[in-house]
């Protein structure tokens, strides 16, 4: 007899985070007195607002399974062929510290709003008229993932129950990244449209029960074999998010005098108030690729 199944399974993943506001990082330190009268120094990080990670980010999977089993008996032979195959399209939009970190040196900086620095994501693209987020860059590509296997269930005897299979995986990757030539200056090997090739997964596998007095109160399970596990597709996402061209880096600091003024009431109204240069016009540079 033939079984086929097909499915589609949607998970949208949004991960909000609590405060649409910038991170703030501020150093503590504290010396203490020590029983042989030595000076010991203490420090931690009190950190409020947005988490970064959460700023800007959103993982979709919208998946089509399609399953066919072909099963027929020979004998004390069970034989069964069968596929699963997961075509996945996936959605990623990550924009770490998106929403931007104020830092500050000490508890007493922070009273008097006086940040060390300031630094931020920002998207490369600058069309007028879109959102914030949607000028973030974003991965989006599809996955194939492709398994044939085959296995035969053996009644050796009333009390001994056999299994042999072979199993086959191929994970491919049609959508490639695009070509980043000022990588490929410096690292000329580098070709960061290629693909991975995940296509030599092969996995025998052996199990058995047996019933020790054949009346199934004792039976003995046992068996062994080779296993993949599923791509992590976020990985491959940072192939297409992590190009340094469309995204860049703002940094601001107290040492060149050019830390805009954290005014919180101001950026709780919205997230466009958040500065996106520094104070005196300083603009974020090129972002950095991540390889």
């Amino acid at each position: 007899f033939n079984e086929l199944r097909v499915q589609r399974a949607l998970e949208a993943r949004p991960r909000t985070g609590y405060s649409q506001l910038p991170q703030i990082r501020t150093s503590i330190r504290s010396e203490f007195t020590n029983s042989d009268g030595s000076i010991s120094t203490t420090s931690a990080t009190l950190v409020a607002g947005g988490d970064p990670i959460l700023h800007f980010n959103r993982l979709d999977e919208n998946t089509w399974e399609v399953q066919d089993n072909l099963t027929w008996v020979r004998g004390n032979h069970t034989f069964r062929v069968g596929t699963t195959n997961s075509f996945i399209h996936v959605f990623n939009l990550f924009g770490n510290n998106g929403l931007g970190t104020f830092s500050f040196f000490s508890l007493s900086d922070l009273e008097s709003r006086a940040p060390d620095s300031f630094t931020r994501a920002l998207p490369a693209d600058q069309t007028p008229g879109r959102s914030f987020a949607d000028r973030f860059p974003k991965a989006v590509y599809d996955v194939r993932e492709l398994a044939f296997y085959a296995q035969d269930q053996w009644q050796v005897t009333p009390r001994l129950n056999v299994v042999l299979g072979l199993r086959y995986d191929v994970a491919q990757f049609p959508d490639a990244p695009p070509p980043n030539p000022a990588l490929q200056r410096t690292f000329p090997d580098l070709d960061v449209t290629r693909t991975p090739e995940d296509d030599d997964n092969i996995a025998p596998r052996f199990g058995f029960t047996y019933d020790m007095a054949g009346d199934r109160r004792t039976i003995i399970r046992g068996g062994a074999g080779l296993f993949y596990g599923r791509s992590p597709y976020v990985l491959f996402s940072n192939a297409f998010l992590n190009t340094g061209n469309s995204q860049l880096s703002l940094s601001c600091s107290s040492a060149s005098g050019n830390v805009p003024d954290p005014d919180f009431d101001v950026f709780n109204q919205s997230i466009d108030s958040i500065p996106t240069q520094c104070l005196g016009g300083g603009a974020a540079a090129a972002g950095t690729p991540s390889v």
